[in-house]
């Protein structure tokens, strides 16, 4: 399964497979509950709702104990 979470311009995949849009909420929670590492990444030359988006995620991924790498 492909999890694809959209956070302003950053995305968020692990997996592989088709984004369902309607289960990304619940796939991401599992992804967070099943794994320790992330890589979070934006679009080229990142505006601020790319920059925050990856810093939120960041942080939000940090405060559960996880790896993050931006």
């Amino acid at each position: 399964t492909k999890v694809w979470l959209f956070v302003g311009h950053t995305f968020f995949i692990v997996g592989g497979g088709v984004p369902d849009l309607t289960a990304s909420f619940d796939q991401f929670r599992s992804a967070v509950e099943n794994h320790e590492s992330f890589v979070i990444t934006t679009h080229v030359n990142p505006d601020g709702d790319g920059i925050g988006s990856e810093l939120a995620l960041s942080s939000y991924l940090r405060a559960k104990g996880k790896k993050v790498w931006i």
